[in-house]
């Protein structure tokens, strides 16, 4: 978990939580340009504990950290936490910030999602308590979002959000799953080390 900060200027923080079944070369590459775009000082990615609608094909919450510490171990600038995977309560967003916050009251946090969570953000729980806490950061795909922000988002919502340019890489956890079901090469879609781990530990 990450430590408090008590001096110097105000640590900013970008929280990406999410399943990770598996993590890919879309994710670090979220990851890295909200690093990169908001001058982050680091990337906490959060894997999710068992949802409790969880799909045949999902591997277990301790696959899933795993294979984010194995993708994550080369860059200093991202850390892996635990916390969601090791609470019985259910992970709502704004629970986990609210923890972050209790161990880092100066930082100033950034919450990463998809545009297809994003859409739905309104419909979250909390989603004010979200905002009053985080800066919502929104990761497009080409042609998923036409303009930004969309005209239907209200402006409690839009004046706290900031767009990510489109990634280029257009990845899914659920595509990468299907492949290995099916005895596909998944060669430079994960990092080698996340192949090898599936491979090992013969997932999905």
């Amino acid at each position: 978990m990450i430590t408090r900060n008590d001096d110097g200027p105000t640590m900013k923080i970008g929280v990406y939580g999410g399943v990770f079944d598996p993590i890919h070369y879309g994710h670090l590459r979220i990851a890295e340009t909200a690093r990169e775009h908001l001058c982050l000082d680091r990337v906490l990615l959060i894997p999710s504990g068992t949802p409790v609608h969880r799909s045949a094909s999902q591997a277990p919450a301790e696959d899933r950290f795993g294979m984010c510490l194995l993708a994550a171990r080369d860059n200093p600038d991202f850390e892996v936490s635990r916390m969601e995977i090791d609470t019985n309560q259910p992970n709502y967003t704004v629970t986990t910030l609210r923890r972050i916050r209790e161990a880092q009251p100066d930082a100033e946090l950034f919450l990463i999602v998809g545009a297809d969570e994003a859409r739905i953000f309104a419909k979250w729980r909390e989603p004010d308590a979200i905002l009053n806490m985080a800066t919502l950061v929104v990761a497009d795909r080409p042609g998923e979002i036409e303009q930004a922000p969309p005209p239907d988002w209200p402006e409690w919502i839009t004046r706290k959000t900031v767009f990510l340019p489109p990634l280029r890489i257009d990845l899914s956890s659920t595509e990468i799953r299907r492949r290995v079901r099916e005895g596909l090469s998944i060669r430079y879609l994960v990092p080698e080390v996340v192949r090898e781990y599936i491979e090992q530990k013969s997932l999905y």
